[in-house]
């Protein structure tokens, strides 16, 4: 990970675009200590921990309670439960599910990215990144002012790529970002589509093929895991998802997320940018460039794919796969 944030940060350099490192320090800032290491001070790392976000956002222990096999999930309500399916039942097998799929060395910030890319942004505007002035890096023209005989502070930057640090690219980065150029949307994203909510949750037992007792349900699983504020900006028939892998959002439309998870309105993060988005008129929602895809999406760019070392270097190699995004490379 850290050799493809190498080749990042200088493709990226190149063209005169900061890259920005955030990193979840609730369990330990060994990662990053290696990326200060690993890219030097040209590379900005912002650092946060759970109780950071939570002291930010004192809203997100309900959103925990929502979250899948907790409490107040949606899937232990009886609209959910399948027909001779008890909550008792499903609690018992469910409990901490998420914790499950997440591991123990989680935070909230496994779930909730747009709250951890509000503190990186809040921390960006106030220029208090890594200790000095963050926007003096952004790739903009900065102007004497005739008055004063100085530079006048530059803006920030007009739009925000967001990728996970286990995506792939194979080709300079920078490619990614000048293809979209054109574009005006304040959200670009992998596959928006309607979130379906939770029905038929049910436990299959153990039997002869299958060792533990296991929970089942039809619809995604983080729909209700949400505030009661989001829930009213966005009904349940307006959400949608979409994989976060890699996006690219306005600095205004970040302005308007930040503002509103500020004051209470907030949901797992496949579904808060791509709802709030579309369901506000003054923002455009477009789709991640079909041609920035792999060959097999579901295999090579799902939240659970893996792509091995050899296949990601096959794919850079191949002149016909130049240019496509991977996720997850977990080497």
């Amino acid at each position: 990970m850290l050799a493809r944030m190498r080749e990042w940060a200088d493709s990226l350099a190149a063209a005169g675009i900061p890259l920005h490192v955030s990193i979840d320090t609730t369990h330990g800032h060994s990662a990053a200590e290696a990326v200060r290491a690993s890219l030097g001070e040209s590379v900005l790392v912002h650092t946060y921990d759970e109780p950071q976000m939570v002291e930010a956002f004192p809203h997100l222990p309900a959103c925990m309670r929502r979250m899948a096999g907790e409490p107040e999930w949606a899937g232990l309500e009886s609209r959910a439960l399948a027909a001779g399916e008890t909550r008792e039942a499903v609690e018992t097998v469910a409990r901490e599910v998420w914790r499950e799929w997440a591991g123990s060395a989680s935070s909230l910030a496994w779930g909730f990215h747009a709250e951890a890319i509000s503190l990186w942004w809040r921390e960006l505007l106030q220029g208090t990144i890594g200790g000095a002035s963050s926007l003096a890096a952004a790739p903009v023209n900065v102007n004497a002012n005739a008055e004063e005989g100085r530079a006048a502070p530059p803006p920030p930057p007009l739009h925000i790529w967001v990728l996970e640090d286990d995506v792939g690219f194979t080709a300079p980065l920078v490619e990614l970002i000048a293809s979209h150029a054109s574009s005006h949307a304040d959200l670009i994203t992998d596959h928006p589509r309607p979130s379906q909510p939770l029905r038929d949750v049910c436990v299959r037992r153990r039997d002869a093929f299958h060792d533990d007792d296991k929970v089942f349900w039809k619809g995604w699983c983080w729909h209700g895991t949400c505030t009661d504020s989001y829930a009213e900006a966005v009904p349940e028939a307006a959400r949608l998802i979409s994989n976060e892998h890699v996006q690219r959002f306005s600095a205004r439309f970040l302005d308007e997320v930040t503002a509103r998870v500020a004051a209470g309105c907030s949901a797992w993060s496949e579904q808060l940018a791509p709802s709030l988005c579309a369901a506000l008129d003054r923002y455009t929602l477009e789709p991640l460039c079909s041609a920035h895809l792999p060959p097999d999406p579901k295999a090579q760019f799902s939240h659970s794919a893996r792509v091995s070392e050899a296949e990601y270097r096959e794919l850079c190699r191949r002149p016909e796969t130049r240019g496509v995004l991977l996720h997850a490379l977990k080497w």
